[in-house]
């Protein structure tokens, strides 16, 4: 019996053990130490890569008889178009916003000129009539709050 515990059951029991420890490390919650890490290293595997790129390219332009490379050679037409185009649409939405100000502009003086010349004029009369409203709704007011 106690050879089937220490041949069978034991490693059995390990097997289990080994298992359920994969299992928790496989769900533990990453460290942020491990993130940056993975970053760091991340970004040095580009920036190797880009090196590289840029190396072979140089070697391929060095190979078929270019003296030095000069990449924006290599990428001005597409350069040029999308440099104009981005250029277009900042004027055009430069060119937007300053005809939405111009409007409103227009719109507010139309709206003084139109108040100015035909606001309603109040006549001496009603203007007295008001006054001596105000006066008596004045005085009803002092009385009541008077004892």
């Amino acid at each position: 019996e106690e050879e089937y515990q220490q041949n069978i059951l034991m490693p059995e029991l390990e097997k289990k053990k080994n298992e359920l420890k994969e299992k928790r490390d496989f769900y533990k919650p990453i460290d942020r130490k491990e993130i940056d890490e993975f970053q760091k290293q991340y970004e040095e595997n580009i920036k190797l890569k880009n090196e590289e790129k840029r190396h072979k390219r140089e070697q391929w332009y060095s190979d078929i008889g270019g003296d030095n490379f000069d990449p924006n050679r290599l990428k001005t037409k597409i350069y040029d178009k999308v440099m104009e185009e981005d250029k277009g649409n900042q004027d055009m939405r430069s060119k937007k916003i300053e005809d939405r100000t111009r409007r409103q502009e227009k719109m507010n003086n139309y709206a003084r000129i139109v108040k100015e010349m035909h606001w309603p004029a109040v006549s001496h009369k009603k203007k007295q009539e008001i006054e001596q409203i105000k006066n008596l709704l004045g005085q009803r007011n002092q009385r009541k709050s008077a004892p």
